[in-house]
C-alpha cells in the first residue's frame, strides 16, 4: 500500500553518527533534521509510531540510549491499524555499482498472532512503488543474518542487516536519487492486548568501495582463531583507548554476548555455543564508529 507523506515539525530523535549520503544512523536519542525521518500524523491521523521511552510490560528498554521508535511507547496496539515511518537516504554508488546498499538494525516484536506484523519495504522512485524485503524480496537480496521475523514475540532484541545492492537490474538508479525506507506495522480486528513493534540502532549504509572508507568497516577489527574453538579473541583499532562495546549475535540476530573495553580486543567463551556461523559488532561509544564481521565456531 502507498501513501503519501508530509513532513511534520517535530522533534525526531537519532543517534548521527554520519548525517552524510554514504550513512545514516538512528539510535533516537538525539535531535536530527526531520526531513531523513518522517512520521505522517497528517494523512494518517491513527498512525502510532512514536519516539520516546518504552513502557511497556516487555518494552521497558531501548536496545541503547533511553528512546526507541514504537508503536505507542505506553498502550498496545489498535485494532485494524497500519501506521508507518519512513526513512530517506540517498544513493552514493551502492546501488550504481551493486556494491553496498544496506539496512539493518535491531527490532523487538509482540503480537499475539501471524495477522498483526511489521515488514520493511523498499522505494526505489520515491515512493511511487515498494518491494517487501522481508516477504516479497528479489532473489538477488543478501541478507547478512536470517530474515527477521516481525511477528509473535521475540523475547528480547535481535539484531538484522541486508544488502540490497544488487536490485538494481531494470531500475534506473542514478547517484543523488532518493532511496526510502518504510517500516511499518499491521493489525487485524481481533484485540490481542500485545505491544507491537520497536526499532533501534538502525543504519543505512550506501557507498561503493574506494569512494570513502564508511561502515561496515569504520575501522579494522577481526576474530580468531579461525575457527573459534572455546574462546574466541576480537581485535580492533583503538588508539585513543576510547570505550568500546563488542556484540555478538547468531545467525537469527538474538543477542549472545556484550563485553565493553578500553583496550584493542576482548575474549569470549563460545564453549556453550553450538558449531555454526556467528556475527560481531564493535561500536567506539564516543565515535560511534562500527566495524562488523562474522566467525565460525
Amino acid at each position: 500500500m502507498t501513501k503519501s507523506f508530509s513532513l511534520l515539525s517535530i522533534f525526531l530523535f537519532v543517534f548521527n553518527i554520519s548525517n552524510s549520503q554514504l550513512h545514516l544512523s538512528l539510535n533516537f536519542d538525539s535531535q536530527v533534521d526531520g526531513t531523513k525521518l518522517v512520521i505522517d500524523t497528517i494523512q494518517n491521523s491513527s498512525n502510532i509510531w512514536q519516539i520516546g521511552t518504552p513502557q511497556k510490560l516487555n518494552f521497558t528498554t531501548a536496545n541503547s540510549g533511553s528512546r526507541a521508535i514504537v508503536t505507542d511507547t505506553i498502550n498496545s496496539y489498535p485494532i485494524n491499524n497500519q501506521s508507518d515511518f519512513i526513512v530517506k537516504t540517498v544513493e552514493n554508488g551502492g546501488f550504481s555499482y551493486k556494491h553496498t546498499a544496506t539496512v539493518g538494525g535491531f527490532y523487538y516484536v509482540s503480537t499475539d498472532t501471524l495477522l498483526d506484523y511489521g515488514t520493511i519495504a523498499v522505494s526505489l522512485d520515491t515512493g511511487k512503488t515498494w518491494i517487501d524485503v522481508i516477504n516479497n524480496a528479489p532473489a538477488n537480496t543478501d541478507w547478512h543474518t536470517n530474515i527477521p521475523v516481525l511477528s509473535g514475540f521475540s523475547a528480547g532484541w535481535r539484531y538484522f542487516d541486508v544488502n540490497i545492492a544488487g536490485w538494481t537490474a531494470g531500475n534506473n538508479v542514478k547517484t543523488g536519487d532518493s532511496i526510502f525506507f518504510k517500516f511499518s506495522f499491521l493489525s487485524d480486528g481481533i484485540a490481542e492486548n500485545k505491544e507491537g513493534l520497536m526499532f533501534d540502532d538502525l543504519h543505512f549504509e550506501n557507498l561503493v568501495e574506494g569512494v570513502q572508507k564508511i561502515r561496515l568497516n569504520d575501522f579494522k577489527s577481526f576474530c580468531s582463531p579461525v575457527p573459534v574453538v572455546n574462546v574466541g579473541n576480537i581485535s580492533f583499532e583503538n588508539e585513543q583507548n576510547n570505550k568500546v562495546d563488542v556484540y555478538i549475535f547468531d545467525v537469527e540476530g538474538k543477542l549472545l554476548d556484550h563485553k565493553s573495553s578500553t583496550g584493542d580486543n576482548v575474549l569470549f567463551d563460545t564453549s556453550n555455543y553450538a558449531s555454526n556461523t556467528y556475527f560481531y559488532k564493535v561500536v567506539i561509544e564516543k565515535s560511534r564508529q562500527i566495524s562488523s564481521g562474522k566467525f565460525v565456531k
